[in-house]
């Protein structure tokens, strides 16, 4: 199981990518999210937010562990994800 970054708030999400350094041309901030899907890794609700460099076109992805947010606002979502210890 890969360490993915744990967040309070999907907001969060995306600060963390805006802090990213680019893999294909090393600019920092230059990720745009072109994408965000939930998936469910190990049980747990995860955001995956596929993003674009902004310079150089190259793509990355990100994945959040968001069971938090998701345990406080599950009954929108019509289930409780069990919570992070």
């Amino acid at each position: 199981m890969a360490p993915y970054m744990i967040v309070d708030d999907v907001s969060d999400e995306y600060q963390h990518v805006r802090t990213q350094i680019c893999d294909g041309c090393g600019f920092s901030g230059s990720y745009k999210v072109i994408m965000q899907r939930l998936v469910e890794i190990d049980g747990k609700p995860h955001d995956v937010l596929e993003c674009k460099c902004k310079e150089c076109g190259a793509e990355r992805a990100f994945t959040y562990d968001v069971s938090v947010v998701f345990g406080r606002y599950g009954d929108m979502f019509g289930k409780r994800a069990k919570r992070s210890k």
